[in-house]
């Protein structure tokens, strides 16, 4: 069973067997609602690692959307990289990506564009979280 929840304010991703993953702003991490649950997206090393492997330099990938040259490839590539699992299974790169179209570019991108505020600034706490419209 799938469930989005509120734990004392603090997004939760989705519970799957008794365990959940809370977002954790110290460490960087993003969430977004996706309809059945909550995703929980933390910028790792290896996660930045991937995004660099299949978009190129961080710093390039924010220059692209900085001038709106961001497409949906962009955006699930870097959501399904962040992914943080609380089952030690992720999605593919491509339910990300259809996920992405299902929600839409205008709800997915600002949870991006937070991803990639706290990998280049390496301040985590330097906003609100990007999927609660504030």
């Amino acid at each position: 069973m799938h469930s989005g929840l509120k734990v004392r304010g603090r997004s939760v991703l989705s519970r799957r067997e008794g365990i959940c993953h809370m977002a954790n702003k110290l460490r960087g991490d993003v969430t977004l609602d996706v309809g059945h649950e909550v995703w929980v997206h933390r910028p790792t090393f290896t996660a930045i690692v991937k995004i660099e492997e299949r978009l190129g330099g961080v710093i390039g990938v924010a220059r692209r959307a900085a001038n709106g040259e961001f497409g949906v490839n962009d955006v699930a590539v870097i959501l399904w990289a962040t992914f943080l699992s609380n089952t030690g299974k992720s999605p593919s790169l491509e339910d990300v990506g259809e996920v992405v179209i299902r929600l839409g570019m205008a709800k997915a991108s600002p949870v991006v564009r937070q991803i990639l505020t706290n990998i280049l600034t390496g301040d985590a706490d330097s906003g609100e979280n990007a999927s609660s419209g504030k």
